[in-house]
């Protein structure tokens, strides 16, 4: 156990800042991570918790229980699977650490024990915050006793370890027994499929094929018949147990979810001692491509401008890594899909047809409701793709490249800026269009809400490189802990949310108690996002240069 301990405190530090880094960031971090915690944190908590309340009031009055409050832990804990797995993947098999921990006279199931502890505390801090306001909107709604509260807390700190399990043991078993996935990018490739799959099963599964009539969900869940909550709840059973530990105040229902957490993990280490080592050897952190003879090298030179070749490289970088692809580019390409999916399928209950009408009609409050989504829309978008906020810190230990490459390092964050621009703007604009056509905007509106939303996502592009150029993190092992150890990452999304926040609060007060008319607040929001836009380039090209300059590596 001593072994165990000393292994999960070296992995830890290990994904601390840098001596150089936090000379850079003392006060900057301390800033933003108050606006983090203020503006992330405590907002998601408090979603998760009216969410919960709001199906437990519903659950409740019809004579059911529990059932809500299963349901988010459910969906909850099938995200921690989705994005655990590639985790799981890189910190047991293709972290830089095992050329140093494999000759140590260290057991494999003390060794995948450190790594899969590490990976629970260092991956889920934000999913603890989500399950303390999940259990926060039932008991709310509810009642509270000492099991409860007892069951709620050890649920927060508990609720990944079957998930991860579940990660571990896929990996362990599809390492053990394939030569083919021994190369970190088809582990991406396969975790990528495997992503997309199961969330399409979480979108039909959850009554989507019906037109998201939230009454037959509703009645779904009471019934505890629903495709969806019937397949969890064999997959996730101590969810179940968890529920009744918390909402009946049952000490034998918290033992069980206890026992099934113990099972898991005892299943997945005595996997582990038996296929650990004999996975782990041979593997590699890339694929190797086809050998390439010097003639055909050379003649497969072009030439090109040097602004265009470094966006080009960008968008190779982004498109062929395949962490960065699920993690940065996909977002952009599924989001617009969904929401057309969602706005589709919404005929056959008619939800949006009032929304619709009065838009036709020209009823002011709904153009302007439409107008501030647009904004907040590609302002969250942007920031939550990350492909600005992390573009110093993706060049890694190849960011000297950036200082010696005859091309001035203005042009490159411009590029790096146009790359987000690009790549953010496609979907939504593509989205936009349709939703245009499908309200029957007028010519004029659909200029009006694509320049808008172009302009939110140049704005947002700009502050997330600026700020990524202030303090970006260099020294990372795996692309996956290059975006999510970035706290610049965070910060960004935190930003995007006060903004969009204030944009909403500013105009509404603007429309409701000034009075004023919604065309003037577009033209508002234009020059206003026009002007904003050309600030942070004018920051980013001076102020984020000398940052570069400085950064030392």
């Amino acid at each position: 156990m001593n072994n165990f301990f000393k292994l999960v405190k070296i992995l830890i530090k290990t994904t601390e800042l840098t001596t150089e880094e936090k000379k850079r960031s003392k006060v900057f971090y301390i800033i933003l991570g108050v606006v983090a915690v203020c503006c992330i944190m405590i907002p998601a908590a408090i979603i998760v918790g009216a969410i919960t309340y709001a199906l437990t009031t519903a659950m409740v009055s019809m004579g059911g229980d529990n059932q809500g409050l299963q349901l988010v832990l459910h969906i909850i804990s099938l995200f921690t699977f989705v994005f655990g797995l590639n985790v799981i993947f890189n910190v047991f098999y293709f972290s830089e650490d095992l050329q140093h921990l494999m000759p140590l006279p260290i057991k494999p199931s003390v060794l995948v024990g450190a790594k899969f502890t590490y990976a629970l505390l260092s991956e889920n801090i934000m999913q603890f915050i989500l399950v303390a306001g999940a259990f926060a909107g039932y008991v709310f709604a509810t009642k509270l006793g000492f099991v409860t509260v007892i069951s709620a807390f050890i649920g927060v700190i508990t609720l990944p370890i079957v998930p991860l399990s579940y990660c571990a043991i896929i990996c362990l078993i599809v390492m053990y027994c394939t030569k083919f996935i021994k190369s970190k990018n088809n582990v991406s490739r396969v975790t990528i499929a495997t992503a997309f799959i199961i969330l399409a099963f979480l979108i039909f599964g959850s009554g989507c094929i019906r037109g998201f009539d939230i009454t037959a969900v509703i009645n779904d869940l009471f019934a505890g018949d629903g495709g969806f909550f019937t397949v969890m709840n064999t997959i996730l059973p101590h969810i179940q147990l968890l529920a009744r530990g918390v909402s009946n105040n049952d000490i034998l229902s918290l033992l069980g979810y206890l026992l099934i957490n113990g099972v898991f993990v005892s299943v997945f280490l005595l996997l582990a001692k038996i296929m650990y080592f004999k996975g782990v050897a041979g593997v590699t952190s890339t694929s190797c491509g086809k050998q390439i003879s010097h003639k055909k090298l050379i003649a497969g030179i072009k030439v090109n401008s040097p602004l265009k070749s470094y966006i080009k490289k960008e968008f190779i970088m982004l498109f062929k890594t395949p962490a960065f692809f699920l993690n940065c580019v996909s977002i952009n390409l599924l989001f617009p899909i969904a929401l057309t999916v969602i706005i589709v399928l919404q005929q056959e209950t008619g939800l949006f047809n009032p929304w619709i009408q009065n838009y036709q009609r020209g009823d002011s409050t709904t153009h302007f409701i439409i107008t501030i989504g647009i904004v907040v829309l590609s302002l969250l978008l942007t920031a939550v793709n990350t492909i600005a906020s992390s573009s110093i810190t993706r060049e890694g230990k190849h960011f000297a490249f950036m200082k010696y490459i005859p091309l001035d390092i203005k042009a490159q964050l411009n590029a790096k800026a146009l790359t987000s621009i690009i790549i953010s703007s496609i979907g939504l604009l593509v989205f936009i269009f349709v939703g245009c056509i499908y309200l029957n905007a007028n010519f004029l509106s659909i200029v009006s809400y694509m320049l808008i939303s172009l302009l939110s996502v140049v704005f947002m592009s700009y502050m997330g490189l600026f700020m990524d150029t202030i303090n970006p993190k260099l020294i990372w092992e795996d692309e996956i802990n290059a975006l999510r150890g970035n706290y610049n990452v965070f910060f960004n999304m935190a930003l995007s949310m006060i903004i969009s926040l204030l944009v909403c609060g500013i105009f509404y007060i603007l429309f409701v108690f000034v009075s004023v008319d919604v065309t003037f607040l577009s033209a508002s929001l234009i020059i206003l996002l026009t002007a904003t836009s050309i600030l942070f380039y004018k920051i980013c090209t001076t102020k984020g240069v000398i940052n570069i300059e400085k950064t030392q590596f």
